[in-house]
């Protein structure tokens, strides 16, 4: 059947142009296609479109952290495309798709931080030793009982073997209560020693005859109180000798005349004290009080009442402790020199002579228990 007839009833009819006719079925006729190919392609693009993006791939050049993912996509397009023409003419399409793609990663685990013992964070695991430091005990020893004690020089050093006294006096007589050395240490100490009673005293005595070296005798200050068995530390002593220099052994001298000593630089508290004396029984004796302090030297400008030009006298230096009492502790020098003086020299006398001897025999009644000397020790007897 020729549709051109018709198609011409109908233009005539509608009075339209039939080339509005003809462009309408156009339109009508590419819409149909295009919906057809949407149709056919629709399923597998709208699952590619809706699936989520793989992970672990890269994008725009750096690494996308891996995630876990479970993307679901569901497409259910549905199209109703309607024409009406005349001849009218309806196409329903209908097109569902479902796509479900499931991509999981496993996620690498995240380190943990342990803070460090010195507060610095770190990536080492904690670690637990299980081990419990037990503390060692520290042991305290018991010191040792010291009793009566002290330490001696010689020129400064700790000196070993140097024999001493402990003297006790029971209110009448001096006498040795006990007898000890020194050690390397130049260490002494005597142990068990009793109680002192009223009027009662002990101190320590240092005594030689022998070497010329050292002091002919050191006291130590005299202890007037004391317990049984206590701990009583005396003072350090020094016994290198004070050497006289000045004048010779046996010199006959004028006055005014500057005797003269080696001052102890090992022990610079020395306190000394000039003394001058006739030997044969200690009358005249003339000593210089107070004390000089630590000097090396004194001034003698005239014969001491009591003495004479042409007779022999003996000269000797002693030492004090700083107060310069004897009760606090002496020594003295074992360098013992004549001399005569040929002159009596100017009568000013700057020193008052001193009565009375300072010497006495072994267990004497003195309360200054004073030293016995050795006659042998004198030097420059004529």
């Amino acid at each position: 059947m020729n549709p051109k007839p018709l198609l011409s009833k109908v233009f005539r009819s509608t009075q339209v142009n039939p080339r509005t006719y003809w462009l309408v079925i156009v339109v009508l006729a590419l819409t149909l296609l295009f919906s057809l190919a949407n149709i056919l392609v629709s399923p597998t693009a709208s699952a590619k479109n809706n699936a989520e993006p793989a992970t672990g791939s890269e994008s725009f050049g750096y690494a996308v952290p891996f995630t876990t993912t479970t993307p679901t996509a569901s497409v259910t397009p549905t199209e109703t495309l309607t024409a009406t023409v005349t001849p009218t003419s309806t196409a329903t399409t209908t097109s569902t798709a479902t796509t479900t793609p499931t991509n999981t990663a496993t996620p690498t685990p995240t380190p943990t931080q342990t803070p460090s013992p010195e507060g610095r964070n770190s990536f080492l695991p904690a670690i637990s030793r299980g081990l419990t430091a037990t503390p060692t005990p520290t042991l305290t020893p018991t010191p040792l009982p010291k009793g009566i004690h002290g330490y001696v020089t010689l020129n400064g050093s700790p000196v070993n073997g140097v024999a001493l006294d402990l003297r006790f006096y029971n209110g009448a007589e001096w006498f040795t209560f006990a007898s000890t050395t020194t050690n390397s240490a130049g260490y002494y100490s005597i142990l068990n020693v009793p109680a002192l009673g009223a009027g009662q005293r002990y101190y320590i005595r240092y005594l030689n005859y022998s070497d010329p070296n050292r002091m002919l005798t050191w006291h130590t200050k005299r202890l007037e109180v004391y317990t049984t068995g206590a701990d009583h530390q005396f003072v350090s002593f020094e016994i290198g000798n004070i050497y006289s220099i000045s004048p010779a052994a046996g010199a006959v001298v004028p006055l005014p005349y500057t005797f003269r000593w080696s001052a102890r630089i090992a022990s610079p508290t020395d306190n000394y004290e000039f003394n001058l004396y006739d030997y044969a029984d200690g009358n005249p004796y003339f000593w210089t009080n107070p004390a000089l302090g630590f000097v090396d030297h004194y001034d003698l400008t005239s014969l001491p009442t009591g003495f004479a030009v042409g007779q022999p006298y003996v000269w000797i230096v002693w030492v004090y402790s700083p107060s310069g009492k004897l009760e606090d502790g002496y020594g003295l020098s074992s360098s013992l020199y004549y001399v005569t003086f040929s002159t009596s020299g100017d009568p000013v006398i700057i020193q008052m002579p001193m009565a009375g001897s300072k010497w006495a025999v072994e267990n004497t009644t003195s309360e200054f228990d004073l030293p016995v000397i050795s006659p042998d020790r004198l030097v420059g007897d004529e």
